[in-house]
């Protein structure tokens, strides 16, 4: 009505709906009379009281309302006053209970428009973006063919579409879409309203002359500040508050909106700078008072405008902008404004003052002005005209360079990232003329004065690690600097599709999904390390860009810069620095290292008859089944189908596209154990992929005694804490195979554990490329098949022969590897270095491992060597065996390394496999599944070569005791000459429920001929000349085709053996 009178007096230009309400006495004249009449409507109406009013707010943490309404088609309206708190990547207002569908705030992703999603169909825009901190009044209309955007009674957009109405939530129940606004008087109509009925009663709180009236099913006014949710048409359909809070509407409440210039990103501030601010009018009444609005720059002294008294004031819900005297800012690139309001008897003092800095693009780092020792010696704080840095060690080895441009040091990530909770140690600095020196056990930090750059040397202050080329810049990007050396090579930087080895290239660390193919980043991660034998983390979820050309530019767009740094100098250690701050990769549940599948199957019991007794009735094995893995799939009788997979050998999980919100029940009733994430939830990356991780994976382990196995196609540093990370939605291509292998690889060198892609993509495929990728990825910890997106299903028997045969071999070898492997997952949960290792990481001294002519083959473990064909081809070049004496696998074969092997026979069957001499293999019997029979007996593949050693790790594969000590670790070691082999079984020391107190031991060793004699702890065993006898025995040992088989009797695995060969 204030608009109205604000008409009448010639300040607002009129709507055809204001010039009709105006005439208030319908004299067809618009004067003081219908003023006058509008004052006594005002002062009659009942709904406008002194009662406190409240609103709902959001802060996009997932808090959400269930509207508990019935669902209802088209056509429908729905208003809602909405006030966004800020700008998000995209928010829901209200969802249909398929968990996608609805209206949103924020369209997806970071487009921020006003949309409708169709959801699995379309996502669609309006054209119109909210404006942040100020009131509007939002109505979507849809008439069944088409659906309209009003704003404030005008149309803004529309759409020519259709959903049915959303009125299941307010918000989203999960991070990733959750809505960040404040809310009121939000209505439902089972009705298309007209555009001059939306227009005449946006603002009216009194609904008793809407037309429409009997139209409406839901009005929800949150006037309850206790909590209950009202629906005023239907009082038993109160709406259940997750997380929502109220706050007051205020009758009096000025507050500043924004500083509007200067802002932020410009390229230089100069000496005649406009200072424009906009304040709004927040509260429910206009403000007509004369009042001040006031700022200080960088702590000087207030400079004031007046807003006077113009008549009718400022109208409730508006905003006036101001202009202050230029000013002269070109003296630096950061400045601090503080502005406030000064209106007497203001209700709210929360709004009536903004604190904000402002930066100009590209600040350089001065010079050095200030260098101060904290008085226990273990921070330093640097300050220089523009910036404050701070250099903390947390361990003689990692330190922290951090900076803010404001005085504030701020860690937006906190501890999600970070996981490292111990404080600083002390350290020795001194003045060294030209520079600082800050001094560890470890490494020196060279500070120098002018201008203010790094440098990190040995101890000796001579040998240079790296060093800045230039300060360090900031604004809206903050690059870092380094000089290159001659021959310095750098790996890291999360999942990155094609590459491990990034010299001379720019590596984006941001998510690039919009194909998954070769260039792809599904999974960036803001570290790297060098062969100059030191790492950098940048602790920051903000995307940015790695040119590792002649100078290193390493930039994040954030104005911060916050960096952690490993001295090594091995790349094993920086990895163990690296994931000693972030975070160790997860050690699984034993059955996770199995064969995994996933398929939509309706009804879920489907799974049982069709997928996984064939798994049992073929011999094939298979350890773990998603039965839901498809938009929209859904499951039934879910506890059933656990029940009955568990009793044929398979984990069950679930396949999520919206979240894990049903956990409590799927977990803890239904017994599902693993849980795989899909893009249309953790797909935008960054702290949604994340959270959307973490808080699976530790849903599995609140509601079970499990310990969480999860698959995410999103990560960030930290992800290794929680989940196994694949490569996205591919084609089972031979170029697909050719990619992963130093995807893979190199996904390990960022700490990436549980690596992968599907096993022959998840389109496409072939028998050839099914067979040729599966082989080499059982020689990766985990792998998986989904089904459903291809012509042919990807089961391993799909194929036909000779695919079945050659694929089960390769299924059960993996299942006999499961101890060797578990082993190496457990080094990488207690070190961060993983189970597949690019050459570079086993062969750092060899300059053959540094680039790219290794990137198609790999080290799994310490022994193993694979390099997998990538061609349609029977044959495989350029197979590099590094210095040492290697072991083809399949005949025994021996080659001296510093050799590259080309057209080595590789027909179908045949994966090129090497094993390096010195090696032990600790194998499980054949199964089909984790635990199928007892372990009780241990095969130990031997390849003498020198002296080595191997510790088996083993716990009772499925608990979280081993986190609390419940484990064993048992040390072999092994010597071979040309006159003996010795081999000791050294004693299991720990213990966890289900240890093996005996066990039957089957060593095996790869020699060059017959030994004399062997023997147990000096006491001969007897040798058999046939196969059949050998079998027969309790123990003895038997030779053949250059092998020696020995087996034990029952042995105390308190106590340690020996066995010796003489030749």
């Amino acid at each position: 009505m204030l608009q109205i009178v604000g008409m009448i007096m010639g300040l607002i230009e009129p709507t055809e709906y204001m010039l009709w309400a105006a005439d208030v006495n319908f004299d067809n004249t618009h004067d003081i009379f219908d003023v006058i009449g509008i004052v006594e409507i005002i002062l009659a109406d009942d709904s406008i009281t002194d009662t406190e009013n409240y609103y709902i707010t959001f802060n996009g943490d997932g808090s959400y309302v269930d509207l508990d309404m019935p669902e209802y088609s088209t056509p429908w309206t729905i208003e809602c006053d909405i006030n966004k708190n800020g700008v998000t990547p995209f928010s829901h207002l209200v969802t249909h209970s398929d968990g996608g569908s609805g209206i949103r705030l924020e369209q997806w992703y970071n487009n921020n428009q006003v949309g409708i999603t169709d959801y699995g169909t379309m996502d669609y825009f309006f054209g119109y973006e909210l404006p942040a901190g100020i009131w509007k009044h939002l109505a979507v209309i849809n008439n069944g063919q088409q659906m309209k955007l009003y704003i404030n009674g005008n149309l803004e957009g529309n759409i020519d579409a259709s959903v049915d109405c959303p009125t299941d939530l307010i918000g989203l129940d999960n991070e990733l879409g959750a809505i960040n606004s404040k809310l009121d008087n939000l209505r439902f109509w089972n009705t298309a309203l007209s555009s001059i009925t939306i227009e005449t009663f946006q603002d009216s709180l009194n609904l008793e002359s809407h037309p429409n009236l009997n139209n409406l099913f839901g009005h929800f006014q949150f006037n309850n500040p206790e909590g209950l949710i009202m629906n005023s048409v239907d009082p038993s359909q109160n709406a259940i508050n997750h997380g929502g809070s109220f706050e007051q509407i205020f009758n009096r409440d000025v507050g500043v909106l924004s500083l509007d210039s200067p802002q932020t990103g410009q390229n230089n501030y100069g000496s005649n700078e406009n200072i424009d601010v906009t304040i709004a009018n927040f509260g429910t009444s206009a403000i007509i008072e004369e009042f001040n609005v006031s700022y200080t720059l960088n702590g000087g002294e207030p400079v004031s405008v007046n807003i006077e008294n113009t008549g009718w004031g400022i109208p409730a819900n508006s905003t006036v902008e101001l202009s202050f005297p230029n000013v002269d800012l070109s003296f630096s690139g950061v400045h601090h404004f503080q502005i406030y309001t000064s209106l007497e008897d203001d209700e709210y003092p929360g709004n009536d003052t903004l604190d904000v800095y402002i930066y100009q693009n590209n600040n350089t780092v001065g010079d050095i002005t200030a260098f101060e020792t904290s008085a226990n010696s273990d921070t330093v704080t640097i300050n220089n005209n523009l910036t404050e840095f701070r250099i903390l060690f947390y361990t003689n080895d990692i330190f922290r360079i951090w900076m803010t441009p404001n005085g504030i040091f701020e860690d937006p990530a906190g501890t999600d990232i970070v996981v490292h909770n111990q404080p600083p140690i002390a350290i020795q600095t001194s003045d060294e003329g030209e520079y600082y020196k800050i001094s560890s056990n470890s490494v020196i930090l060279r500070v120098y004065k002018t201008p203010l750059t790094f440098a990190m040397y040995e101890t000796d202050n001579t040998t240079v690690i790296w060093e800045e080329s230039s300060p360090i810049t900031f604004g809206e990007e903050t690059h870092q600097y380094l000089y290159r050396g001659e021959n310095e090579y750098f790996y890291g930087c999360g999942m990155q599709n094609g590459y491990f080895s990034h010299r001379d290239q720019s590596i984006d660390i941001r998510l690039q999904i919009s194909s998954w193919d070769d260039g792809a980043v599904p999974g960036p991660a803001p570290f790297f390390m060098s062969t100059a034998g030191y790492g950098i983390y940048r602790n920051t979820f903000k995307p940015g860009q790695y040119d590792f050309f002649e100078t290193l530019d390493l930039e994040h767009e954030e104005i911060r810069f916050d960096a952690y740094y490993f001295r090594g100098p091995s790349l094993k250690n920086v990895l163990n620095g690296y994931t000693q701050i972030t975070g160790r990769p997860f050690l699984p549940p034993r059955w996770a290292l199995s064969f995994g599948d996933a398929d939509c199957y309706s009804p879920t019991s489907n799974v049982v008859s069709n997928i996984a007794e064939t798994y049992r009735e073929l011999d094939m094995p298979g350890g773990w089944i998603l039965p839901n893995d498809g938009y929209g799939c859904g499951y039934t009788n879910l506890p059933e189908v656990v029940s009955e997979l568990e009793d044929l050998g398979f984990k069950t999980g679930l396949w999520t596209e919206d979240g894990v919100d049903q956990q409590t029940w799927e977990v803890g009733t239904a017994g599902i154990r693993c849980s795989k994430l899909d893009v249309a939830w953790i797909g935008s990356g960054y702290q949604w992929a994340f959270d959307g991780c973490r808080q699976a994976y530790t849903g599995i382990e609140a509601n079970s005694d499990a310990r969480g196995f999860v698959w995410s196609v999103s990560s960030w540093a930290g992800t290794q804490r929680y989940s196994t990370v694949w490569s996205g939605d591919e084609y089972g291509t031979w170029e697909y195979i050719r990619y992963h292998i130093p995807t893979i690889a190199g996904s390990g060198l960022s700490g990436l554990n549980y690596a992968t892609g599907d096993v022959d993509g998840i389109f496409g495929g072939s028998g050839p490329t099914y067979t040729r990728d599966l082989q080499w990825k059982c020689f990766t910890p985990v792998l998986m098949v989904i089904s459903g997106w291809a012509p042919a299903n990807k089961q391993p028997w799909t194929r036909g022969q000779p695919y079945t045969d050659i694929n089960r071999d390769y299924l059960k070898l993996k299942m006999r590897l499961t101890p060797y492997m578990y082993s190496y997952c457990n080094i990488a949960y207690e070190t961060g270095i993983p189970a597949v290792r690019a050459m570079v990481l086993e062969f750092p001294d060899d300059p053959v491992t540094w680039g790219t002519e290794t990137q198609y083959q790999f080290m799994s473990g310490e022994w193993f060597l694979v390099a997998p064909i990538y061609q349609n081809s029977y044959e495989r070049d350029n197979i590099y065996l590094p210095s040492g004496l290697w072991f083809d696998y399949w005949d025994g074969t021996q080659y001296a390394g510093n050799q590259i092997l080309n057209n080595y026979s590789a027909p179908l069957e045949k994966l090129p496999l090497f094993v390096k001499g010195g090696a032990i293999i600790p194998m499980y019997s054949e199964m089909l599944y984790d635990n199928e029979i007892p372990a009780d007996t241990l095969t130990l593949d031997c390849y003498p070569h020198e002296e080595s050693s191997f510790t088996l790790y083993e716990d009772d594969g499925l608990t979280r005791q081993h986190r609390t000590g419940s484990f064993a670790k048992q040390t072999f070691n092994l010597y071979g000459s040309e006159n003996d082999i010795q081999f000791t079984i050294g004693e299991s020391m720990g213990d966890y429920e289900g240890k093996y107190e005996n066990r039957i031991y089957r060593p095996q060793f790869h020699v060059d001929s017959e030994p004399a004699s062997l023997t147990l702890d000096g006491a001969s065993l007897t040798q058999y000349e046939s196969l059949e006898e050998f079998g027969n025995a309790t123990d003895g040992w038997y030779f053949e085709n250059s092998i020696v088989y020995v087996k034990t009797n029952w042995l105390a695995t308190d106590t340690e053996f020996n066995i010796e060969l003489v030749f």
